[in-house]
This record gives C-alpha cells, sequence and structure tokens, in this order.
C-alpha cells in the first residue's frame, strides 16, 4: 500500500509541477555561468545550456559538469 501512496504523491507533485511551473533552486554553482538547479516540489534535477536554456540533467551531462567544475577550479586557484 506504501507504494501506492508513493506513486500517487510522485503523480501529484508532477501535476503541480505541469500546472503551475517547476519551483527550482540552485543546487550547485558550477562555473558563474552554469548551476545545477532542483525542483523543491518533484525533485527534478535541470542544468544550464550554452544558450542559457535549462535541460534535464542526465548522468552523462552530470559528468561534463563535475570535469568543467574541476577545471574551473584548478583554473582560478592557480591564478589567484
Amino acid at each position: 500500500m506504501n507504494v501506492l501512496r508513493s506513486k500517487e504523491k510522485s503523480l501529484s507533485r508532477t501535476l503541480l509541477c505541469s500546472f503551475f511551473g517547476h519551483k527550482l533552486v540552485i543546487k550547485r554553482n558550477i562555473t558563474p555561468y552554469f548551476s545545477e538547479f532542483e525542483c523543491t516540489v518533484c525533485k527534478l534535477e535541470l542544468t544550464n545550456t550554452a544558450n542559457g536554456e535549462k535541460i534535464s540533467l542526465t548522468p552523462h551531462l552530470k559528468e561534463v559538469n563535475e570535469t568543467l567544475f574541476n577545471f574551473h577550479n584548478r583554473r582560478h586557484n592557480s591564478i589567484v
């Protein structure tokens, strides 16, 4: 019975976001231009593209963001 309630809550959260839009908060700053976002209602994870659009965060994009984060930190720390 808990599985059924869990699916109902997930479906209701998804419907809320589809009607009213996602409530996004910044989960992590990758660089000053790229960030990872998470919806506080349905827990959807998003990231920026080079064009400034927000797209779903896939495992591949998560790996790309991690590499970009490490590169940015190494470069920034060596300059300062």
